[in-house]
């Protein structure tokens, strides 16, 4: 507990505060946050102890009139006795709702005072100053290019902004549901009434970010309409940066998100640094935690608070995998449940009250639910040092079933943009499992032709994708680092393995147990004689599909020449061992041409060709014929001549035997 990443950063804070760092929020936020009504960090915190105290002395008093009632206390009395020593008082009989009560106002406590090692980080003794805040610190941080604030775009009319609105919705949305719908659509409405007077500062990042969000989404080449259009948006959302990018609620995370959405199609921002902010924000507020059954009191409220957990869970582990980098917080630390679904498609509960959201939730489940099996696999093969595999095979095959068996579950009816993009994600998952890694050094045959088989698939269908028009499939540059990595994989897996990875056979597979799980089933069992082509194809694909996202992203672009310098060396033996191979007597007269030659130069007698071979071939049969014949009538025979074995004489096509 001494040493958790929460403690560190408390104390380092506590540090940073003791230093007189400038404010990160506003008086506006200064009076939402309930931690924040003081004037400083220390006397905030002479609040909470002055909170405690009179709790204290209010236990002493009902302890000593002796009406001391269990559900009425808190926490444990103490008395300070007169030499300066402390000693507990006599603990009465305490319900379990009362150490349920306990529990929880010590969760608040933890909560408040994290909250305000936060906020140390910009707040002096002093008050507050515009020097330093939250929101400039992440965006200093996270900004990769300058943002032009004369760049701003108006909102365009609303006829023109609703199609975008709902392309997130229907796209981005239903996997990423961190807020209320029914509330985009109130800022929406609040932002195009009374030229939007009325509107706050949420409802202006929020529509802004959406629109900037979704003309990304769109984009196919970096500086088309849609780009400028998403630069112009974003621009906009920025300007009121400082009203809603603050540590202390929900709604900080919510805005950051907007933001990791918006960094994963835009080259403006770093998404790594975002979701780590998103991450921690997102700690210091205990929503990595269920709250006890006596404050579950408000389910909407709760439900938010998941959706919020999960999208932030979810975005952490697929920007860490795609990076080949450690997750922003460990499993362990994580006790939330996941939210309900709605019953029906009329967005009903189990209670039949509405619900706060309109699109499906059971895609944004389903994805949940693969981020945390992808978590368990990627932590133990490439994060994890204590735990030891014998023989980690078994293990690989095990967790390729358990992401198959989720993905079987997909619910039926699911769009098919949304079922591309998840049978994109298994076969992703399989690659990733069966790549060498600290924990698998050394993978099995069978292994290194499913990876093959894997990425072939793989690369077909992200070309199809991309180069479909009408394909809707959400892909952003997680995808391009995905594409990338797949064809690494592929060119390790050939370069060692050619004669077993080309043959038109499968690898057998030998069980070290009986109780071994069996791998996966093979996409071809019988084998395949064109594997050579297959390669070369998958390669020519993933160049194609890194040169297409190079179009938007610049560091695709140089991904792509990386990729196209690696593979030239294997795509020259795949080529010369798929070329066509030349007939029998083809090849027979080139290699009796080389023979005479060299024979020639040797002083030798050499076959020009087959018609010669054959010739002496026959001359030879005669000549041992006539010989026989000869002994035969010598010796008076009048038997007919033997006629030799016919595994004695060579085997020749039916064409041209004699």
């Amino acid at each position: 507990m001494e040493n958790s990443p929460r403690v560190q950063l408390v104390r380092s804070l506590e540090g940073a505060a003791n230093a007189q760092a400038p404010t990160i929020n506003s008086r506006k936020e200064r009076s939402e946050a309930p931690a924040l009504k003081l004037g400083s960090y220390v006397a905030s915190l002479e609040s909470r102890i002055e909170k405690l105290e009179k709790r204290l002395a209010k236990a002493r008093s009902q302890h000593n009139s002796g009406t001391s009632n269990a559900e009425q206390l808190v926490s444990p009395s103490i008395e300070q006795e007169e030499n300066g020593h402390v000693s507990s008082l006599p603990k009465a009989p305490r319900s379990r709702a009362a150490k349920r009560r306990e529990a929880s106002d010590v969760d608040s406590l933890v909560s408040d005072f994290g909250f305000l090692a936060v906020n140390a980080t910009a707040r002096d003794y002093y008050g507050f100053t515009s020097s330093m805040s939250f929101a400039r610190l992440v965006l200093a941080g996270s900004t990769v290019s300058q943002v032009d604030p004369a760049s701003k775009k108006p909102l365009p009319l609303r006829h023109l902004a609703m199609p975008l609105v709902q392309h997130y919705l229907d796209h981005i949305f239903v996997l990423y549901p961190f807020f209320s719908e029914t509330s985009l659509f109130g800022s929406v409405d609040a932002m195009y009434q009374n030229g939007g007077r009325n509107a706050s500062d949420w409802d202006y990042w929020a529509v802004h970010c959406v629109l900037a969000i979704a003309s990304a989404s769109v984009s196919r080449k970096k500086g088309d309409l849609h780009h400028q259009n998403a630069s112009g948006y974003i621009a906009a959302a920025l300007s009121r940066a400082e009203a809603v990018l603050h540590p202390g609620s929900i709604t900080g995370v919510q805005a950051i998100l907007f933001l990791v959405q918006f960094s994963t199609m835009h080259t403006l921002f770093d998404s790594w640094y975002l979701i780590g902010m998103a991450s921690r924000t997102m700690l210091d507020l205990g929503i990595h935690q269920d709250p006890v059954k006596e404050n579950q009191t408000d389910r909407v409220r709760l439900g938010m608070r998941r959706r919020v957990f999960y999208t932030v869970y979810s975005l952490d582990r697929e920007i860490s995998m795609a990076h080949g980098r450690s997750f922003s917080f460990p499993d362990e630390s994580i006790n939330v449940t996941l939210p309900s679904v709605p019953n029906d498609a009329t967005g009903l509960g189990s209670d039949s009250q509405p619900q706060l959201w309109l699109q499906p939730l059971d895609p944004a489940m389903h994805l949940w639910r693969m981020r945390i099996l992808q978590a368990t696999w990627y932590h133990e093969l490439y994060l994890s040092d204590d735990i030891f595999y014998d023989d980690p095979a078994p293990h690989a095959w095990a967790f390729c079933h358990t992401m198959r068996e989720h993905f079987e579950s997909l619910p039926k009816g699911t769009p098919a943009r949304i079922s591309q993009l998840l049978e994109m994600d298994l076969l992703y998952s399989y690659i990733y499992i069966l790549s060498p890694s600290r924990k698998f050094h050394i993978v099995c045959d069978i292994g290194k032709s499913l990876t093959f088989e894997f990425c072939v698939s793989y690369a077909a269908k992200v070309a199809r994708v991309i180069d479909d028009p009408t394909n809707a499939t959400f892909l952003t540059f997680l995808a391009a680092l995905r594409a990338y990595f797949v064809g690494q994989q592929l060119l390790n897996v050939l370069r060692n393995n050619y004669d077993l990875l080309l043959a038109p056979v499968v690898p057998v597979w030998f069980a070290p147990f009986p109780e071994c799980p069996r791998p996966i089933v093979h996409p071809h069992p019988n084998g395949r004689t064109d594997n050579a082509e297959r390669a070369t194809l998958c390669i020519e694909r993933t160049i194609n599909v890194l040169t297409t996202f190079g179009h938007r992203w610049d560091a695709a672009a140089s991904m792509r020449d990386d990729f196209v310098r690696e593979s030239s060396g294997v795509l020259a033996t795949l080529r010369a061992k798929s070329a066509p191979r030349p007939s029998r007597t083809e090849d027979t007269r080139q290699s009796a041409t080389a023979t005479a030659t060299d024979a020639a130069v040797a002083g030798t007698v050499a076959f020009e060709d087959e018609d010669v071979f054959l010739a002496k071939l026959r001359q030879e049969e005669a000549d041992v014929a006539a010989a026989l014949r000869q002994e035969w009538d010598s010796l008076g025979g009048d038997l007919p001549l033997p006629v030799p074995a016919a595994a004695q004489w060579p085997i020749l096509p039916e064409t041209t035997r004699a």
